[in-house]
């Protein structure tokens, strides 16, 4: 008889049932993760722009998040608020207000949003979702809506508005790590743009002199005494009680508004007023790419901080300041001028697209794109 076989028995119930055990051990965890809430939450505000009802922009957007290892799926959810509108006889999207023209593309628009997400034409497909709100409540509020009753459960959210793809990677999970680590000071961070770099320089012009860059764990962040509303990310729970009031604090956004209208402009006189101890906890993300923003120095410093941001940038060939290198992690694509000769964007992204609109470039193209799963928009590329 084949004892060796009899005796080789005994290991093979060994092995199985170490696979075994191994096996309910991953789908345990699996299944623990699957009912932990969300680490973050993505919130986009959309409303009523002239290009629409095409998505390309709103495409471009998301499509960006891919840049940003850690961003896109099952664990990070996107909620899409669509702004309602408020009628009146001429375009002022600033204040919602919309003509019955512009309001049947921007419905149009919504369902075109609906249709794709159904469809899953692209990557962050499979975790986004469309809300649209009954009326208008301005993006502050839309932000609120979001908040209170489509990411419930995160403990983070970013806030993205629809016209500020991002340009390049920067470390989320570091940035998340930081607000973790330091609860109490770091409870709001905005990613850099041109104008956080231009911050300092700002508030230079009010006899403030903000602090460098310091680190943040793994990060660096440098000090904000304004509440940018382009992108940034802040704990939901701090989102709702200090900023719109669901707390013992009154709400510091009005309907209607935006929050950097009301809040920022409160948080930037107060510490003009008291200094850096009335600083509320505003940060930007910094960089080796995107340093924070230096003050001018010296016996000219108080007429450089003056002299207009515009001018500046004219006088240095279209650059913030041209002994730094600045390369933004968000950028404003600009809804209101998309699909215009004039936008850089849209100039790249319509080559390829010249017959949805005329020569000049100056209609919006009313028919929608055919999307493609997978299809990334390659307008950042420039």
């Amino acid at each position: 008889p084949d004892h060796g076989g009899m005796r080789s028995l005994p290991w093979l119930a060994v092995v199985a049932g170490v696979g075994l055990t191994v096996w309910l051990s991953v789908r345990r965890r699996a299944s623990r993760l699957a009912r932990r809430p969300p680490r973050l939450a993505v919130i986009v505000v959309t409303s009523p722009a002239p290009g629409h009802p095409s998505t390309d922009l709103m495409e471009l957007v998301l499509s960006s998040f891919l840049k940003v290892p850690g961003l896109v799926g099952p664990r990070v959810p996107i909620t899409i608020i669509c702004d309602g509108v408020k009628r009146a006889e001429r375009d002022r999207l600033k204040r919602g207000m919309a003509s019955a023209e512009l309001e049947g593309r921007y419905r149009e628009y919504v369902r075109r949003l609906r249709d794709m997400v159904a469809a899953r034409c692209h990557a962050w497909c499979g975790q986004a979702k469309v809300v649209e709100l009954p009326g208008r409540m301005g993006f502050g509020y839309a932000v609120r809506e979001g908040l209170r009753h489509h990411c419930q459960e995160s403990q983070y959210v970013m806030v993205v508005q629809h016209d500020r793809p991002f340009v390049r990677p920067f470390d989320l999970k570091g940035l998340l790590d930081a607000m973790d680590g330091e609860p109490e000071s770091l409870k709001y961070v905005c990613l850099p743009t041109h104008s956080t770099y231009e911050h300092a320089r700002n508030m230079l012009h009010r006899n403030v002199r903000l602090p460098g860059a310091r680190p943040a764990g793994r990060i660096r962040v440098a000090p904000l005494a304004f509440w940018y509303d382009s992108t940034h990310v802040v704990p939901r729970k701090h989102y709702l009680a200090q900023v719109f009031g669901f707390g013992q604090e009154p709400s510091r956004v009005r309907r209607g508004h935006f929050p950097e209208e009301t809040l920022g402009t409160a948080l930037m006189a107060d510490v003009a007023r008291r200094g850096m101890q009335a600083h509320a906890g505003t940060w930007v993300y910094v960089d080796d790419l995107a340093p924070a923003g230096t003050p001018p120095s010296g016996p000219d410093a108080a007429h450089e901080a003056r002299r207009p941001s515009r001018s500046r940038r004219q006088a240095n060939g279209g650059d913030v300041r041209p002994e730094h290198a600045f390369t933004p992690i968000v950028r404003h694509a600009d809804a209101r001028k998309w699909r215009t000769e004039a936008h850089p964007m849209a100039r790249s992204k319509s080559t390829s697209e010249s017959s949805g609109g005329d020569a000049a470039g100056d209609k919006p193209r009313t028919s929608a794109r055919e999307p493609r799963p997978g299809a990334d928009s390659e307008a950042l590329a420039q």
